[in-house]
């Protein structure tokens, strides 16, 4: 009898809880950090090194997920900041998984979270515009297309390395657009619409 109500009292505690401290039942991790930029970028830095680096340091990714749709944490799928975090988190359980999906993780999503277009248009349309004396594209349409006329070859690496041979790239697009998050006119002028990436 004591045992049987020592149980309920530790069900209840529990739910009153929300099974941070007892764990869940249907084996999710709930361990991992609430989804923010601070997390996202925390996870996606320390799981993806130099060989699948998806941004060139703390502070491009941090300025560059303000400009991802938050969406949520069960997002598997589609242009989110939760899709993205949740494959960071896969990414950062192993090497291989890493390189399975730090690109996935990235800020263009490879197919997976958004498509890389969508990814770019995101970061480019928030940070290279005429209040930030970089303007590029007047609407979103129009970074869509240009995007659009770039090859698809290769995958976004920020990581040491000449970046220089990727020309005509969405990977070049989003190698910049990461970085013009933290320096707009060197990066959406002088590399997007200045022909580095063309």
């Amino acid at each position: 009898m004591r045992a049987s109500f020592l149980i309920v009292l530790a069900l209840a505690a529990c739910g009153v809880l929300a099974l941070a401290a007892c764990g869940s039942s249907d084996g999710a991790d709930t361990t991992s950090a609430p989804l923010s930029c601070a997390s996202y970028c925390t996870t996606i830095q320390a799981a993806c090194g130099t060989d699948i680096q998806q941004y060139s340091d703390d502070n491009d990714c941090m300025n560059s997920c303000k400009a991802l749709p938050l969406g949520t944490e069960s997002d598997t799928m589609g242009d989110t900041l939760g899709c993205r975090y949740a494959y960071a988190k896969k990414a950062a359980t192993s090497a291989t998984m890493a390189a399975e999906y730090c690109t996935t993780a990235g800020p263009g999503g490879d197919g997976v979270c958004g498509d890389n277009c969508d990814g770019f248009c995101d970061i480019a349309m928030m940070y290279c515009t005429a209040a930030n004396g970089a303007s590029v594209y007047t609407t979103r349409t129009a970074c869509l297309a240009a995007c659009a006329t770039h090859g698809t070859d290769m995958s976004l690496d920020t990581g040491t390395g000449d970046r220089t041979d990727m020309g005509n790239e969405v990977a070049c697009l989003l190698y910049h657009a990461q970085m013009a998050s933290s320096s707009p006119i060197d990066h959406c002028l002088g590399d997007i619409a200045g022909g580095t990436c063309s």
